[in-house]
Parts: structure tokens; sequence; C-alpha cells
């Protein structure tokens, strides 16, 4: 005869009879409540956070969507996800982004001029790129252009790890860092720049960044966003939030880092830099 047996909203199944039926299951399973953590649900189950993770292949243990059905394994045997060859690393350049910029020297410039020409100075530049001499620069050089300080996305008490390739429900890697903060801190822009909207199922309410420095940097889940446009360094994009398939999650917001507007590099190096 099949028991059930109902906790708490975790559900187990036993098998009772004689030794015929086997060995009792191994697993039950829980639906996520809007607000719990998965710190929350092995408080529920007496099951260790670290046991819930590997049943359920969950590789950021601050990300746990409500609705998700997780895998309850029986203390001491080996859960069903245990055995599932990982997906393989995901390649990412060590870059930092730095609030500067680059120019390419032309025919007939120098420094003072390309000096004037970015409200810097000669020695700054010179400083900047190593110079020997600050009369001779080749045409054609890419001379790095001192700029404000980076600043850090999420203004307020926050916090992140590096949860760069991680993998995602559907198949999908996180190509970026989650800040989490208190839903409503303030969201800025990091440079100066251009920003616009991108509004959809999974990212929410999300945001590009076309910045002065050459780089293009992407937010998501927001829970406002301020009006697209030009924007100066630490203007207020918007405010953290869990909108698209954040809810129910932590607030947070999803921050990525496209270096010249390519594919989407590993920006903790940068946000440990700066934040």
């Amino acid at each position: 005869m099949r028991g059930l047996q109902v906790v708490a909203g975790l559900v187990l199944l036993a098998l009772a009879g004689s030794a015929a039926a086997g060995p009792a299951p191994s697993t039950g399973t829980y639906k996520v409540r809007e607000g719990e953590t998965l710190s929350r649900v092995a408080k529920k189950t007496g099951v260790p956070i670290e046991a819930l993770a590997k049943a359920n292949s969950i590789t950021d243990v601050n990300y746990v969507r409500a609705g998700r059905v997780l895998t309850i394994p029986t203390p001491g045997e080996p859960s069903p996800a245990a055995t599932a060859a990982p997906l393989p690393a995901l390649p990412s350049p060590e870059v930092v982004a730095g609030g500067g910029r680059t120019h390419q020297v032309t025919a007939g410039e120098n420094l003072a001029a390309i000096a004037r020409l970015y409200d810097t100075t000669v020695a700054e530049l010179v400083t900047a790129n190593n110079l020997k001499d600050a009369n001779l620069i080749r045409i054609g050089a890419d001379l790095v252009v001192p700029g404000p300080p980076w600043l850090c996305p999420v203004q307020g008490a926050h916090q992140f790890s590096d949860g760069w390739g991680q993998p995602r429900e559907g198949g999908r890697r996180h190509l970026g860092v989650d800040i989490f903060a208190a839903r409503g801190t303030p969201v800025v822009a990091n440079v100066g720049g251009t920003t616009r909207h991108s509004i959809g199922a999974i990212a929410g309410n999300g945001y590009y960044l076309d910045g002065d420095d050459g780089n293009t940097y992407y937010g998501a889940h927001l829970d406002t966003l301020a009006p697209a446009g030009r924007v100066d360094r630490g203007a207020v994009v918007g405010t953290v939030g869990t909108t698209g398939n954040a809810k129910g999650t932590t607030p947070h917001l999803h921050f990525e880092l496209k270096p010249g507007g390519g594919p989407s590099v590993n920006p903790y190096p940068t946000l440990h830099q700066w934040c």
C-alpha cells in the first residue's frame, strides 16, 4: 500500500508492505513559494542547502524561481542529478573596464591637441600610455584617454559573487553577474553614454547603455526604468527589482559587459575593481 504524507508543502511518497515492495524511494518534491530562498527550503525540508543545490543542478544558491518544483533527496542517498554531466566551462577574457576611452592618432595631431579634445592634460596622457617622449607619437597608435572613474551600477548596500557562465533553465548560460540589493535601490549609469530600453519576458525591465568608453552595458530585472536617451555618468537609469523571470527571487540587477559592443564577457573583474 502506498501512503501519502504532506508536511509544509513537502510531498513525500513512502512505500509500505512486504520486502518484495522494494526500498523506499529516495526523493520527494517541493514547490517553491513566492519570496522563498533555497536556504528557507533547506530549513523546511531538513535537507542541507548543498544537497538541494546538487540534486537540482543549482549552481547559484541565491537564485531560485517561485513555482519551481525541486527534487528533495533523502539524506544519505545519491540524488538523481548527481551523475548528470556538467556543462562545459564558458570561456571569458579578463577585461576590466575603467571609464576611459581610446583615441587613434591621425596625421598632424599632437598630444596637446588630443588633450584639448578630451578635456584632459598632456601629463595625464603621457602617464596613461607610458610614453617616454611627449613630442613623439605614432600615427595610427591607439592612445588611452583617461576618464572619470567607473561607477558601480548599483548605488546602495549590495552584494554579488562571480556567477558568470552558470547554467540556467532551458539550457541557457548566465552571461552576467547578479548584484543583490533592496528593491528600489538606484541603478545608475556607470559611465556616460546613451541608454535604450529592452523589455521582455526574461529580462523584464531591461536597458542597454552604449558607453562613451566604447563598451556596451546591459542590465535586467529592474523594478522601474528612467526615460531612455543621453545620460551622464551617475545618472539614475532605474531601480533594482524582480521583473521578468526573476519574479519571486531576491531583488537584484543582472549586469553584463560587452566590450566594444560585442559579445558579453565576465563583468566580475570590473565589478570587483569598482564596486
